[in-house]
């Protein structure tokens, strides 16, 4: 949220209420970034579309956990080796009977999934001692599978259905 609202701010400098709002709102509308930016017309770069497909996603799962008021923390994790996962969402608390529970959210532009990026998520898993327990991969391709070490992979419609219906915050056992 800082890297945009310092983007806008020196983009929008004279309009001090729109900056306001988009406090509030924006989280890296990549589309906006761009108009700003004055490359509507130009060539989108396949780098800026990986980054702009992981933004639009994030922004869902956001907008979800804001507007249905849920407050579940969500989380980048990076370790080293280079290793990340895109989004870790808390999906049930700590307390002192059971452990907090978390999915592992990854997200590529790319319409074929190649299971070296499952690699970050399997070894957090492992590091997790049980708390992490949904594994999902978000691409662009129209089919949706469970890989054979568990790890959902939804295609980004999939995906947004089954965040409208609840599933990808629902802690799984």
């Amino acid at each position: 949220e800082g890297p945009c609202r310092l983007f806008f701010f020196h983009l929008l400098t004279k309009n001090i209420s729109l900056i306001r709002i988009l406090e509030n709102w924006c989280y890296g509308d990549s589309g906006v970034a761009r108009s700003c930016a004055g490359l509507l017309a130009d060539r989108v770069d396949p780098v800026w579309l990986g980054h702009s497909f992981e933004a639009t996603i994030i922004n869902e799962v956001k907008a979800y956990n804001h507007y249905l008021q849920l407050r579940r923390p969500l989380h980048y994790y990076r370790y080293n080796g280079g290793y990340e996962v895109d989004l870790l969402i808390e999906t049930r608390k700590k307390n002192l009977q059971q452990k907090a529970r978390y999915t592992a959210i990854e997200i590529k532009s790319s319409k074929n999934w190649d299971n070296r990026w499952s690699k970050p998520m399997l070894d957090l898993k492992k590091k997790s001692l049980g708390e992490l327990t949904q594994l999902i991969g978000v691409y662009w391709d129209d089919k949706s599978y469970t890989t054979s070490e568990g790890i959902q992979i939804y295609s980004a419609e999939d995906f947004l259905l089954k965040l409208a219906k609840g599933d990808i915050f629902k802690a799984a056992n």
